[in-house]
């Protein structure tokens, strides 16, 4: 039989998640798998466990990159002044310089 812990802090959920989305970066580049849903699943149900103020919808976005930590939207990417926006898939219309 398993011990439960203590509890677990709101720091602590997002330490995890941050680390679980660390790995899913990196997986593409050193062959692993990334996380499937069915052990995210399993892990929310963990953190449910130990703290029943535990955010399960919260933290699996934040994972996904559909929320920040705190359930706010994620902050734009920031271009670099001096890249050139040329992306095919940012459509800026015609350009008219004058």
């Amino acid at each position: 039989m398993l011990n439960r812990l203590v509890g677990m802090s709101k720091k602590q959920f997002v330490a995890l998640a941050d680390s679980i989305r660390e790995h899913n970066r990196l997986a593409q580049f050193n062959g692993e798998s990334v996380f499937t849903l069915d052990q995210l699943a399993a892990l929310a149900r963990f953190c449910a466990s130990v703290n029943p103020r535990f955010k399960r919808e919260r933290w699996l976005d934040y994972i996904a990159g559909r929320c920040g930590p705190n359930g706010g939207t994620v902050a734009a990417q920031r271009v670099d002044a001096h890249e050139e926006i040329t992306d095919s898939r940012c459509n800026l219309g015609p350009r008219f310089d004058s």
